[in-house]
């Protein structure tokens, strides 16, 4: 009995002494490298952080990229009217998207737009 009583002793003395730390699900991971993301039915590439989760989505959600409380949301949308060329129509289309995505998601935010070119074709850069 006396036996049994030092092993229990022994076993309990090694529990609790450390504390695990817990982890941080809100800061998005660090970059563990390059992860290729193809999505063909939409035409995108894009590199995404390795180590971060990458899901498909059904559209207009093409995909997210998420680490902790980051998200990254690409959603594609059919257009029915002709690309904006000159400054003037690609100032009209930015107010358009935001409008649209104000309309779609009274949340919605925007933090920055920028023009930038797609396959050589103006495009706004939207970041909310």
């Amino acid at each position: 009995m006396a036996v049994l009583a030092a092993v229990l002793a022994l076993g309990a003395s090694a529990c609790g002494n450390d504390r695990t730390e817990v982890p941080d699900l809100l800061t998005p991971g660090p970059r563990l490298g390059d992860n290729p993301v193809v999505e063909p039915r939409a035409g995108l590439r894009l590199i995404a952080p390795a180590g971060w989760t990458v899901t498909q989505g059904e559209p207009p959600l093409l995909t997210t990229v998420a680490s902790g409380d980051l998200i990254v949301s690409i959603f594609r949308y059919p257009r029915t009217e002709p690309l904006p060329r000159t400054r003037e129509e690609l100032d009209r289309a930015t107010t358009d998207l935001l409008a649209a995505a104000k309309a779609r998601d009274p949340t919605f935010t925007p933090i920055r737009t920028a023009r930038t070119r797609v396959d050589g074709e103006p495009a706004i850069q939207v970041r909310a």
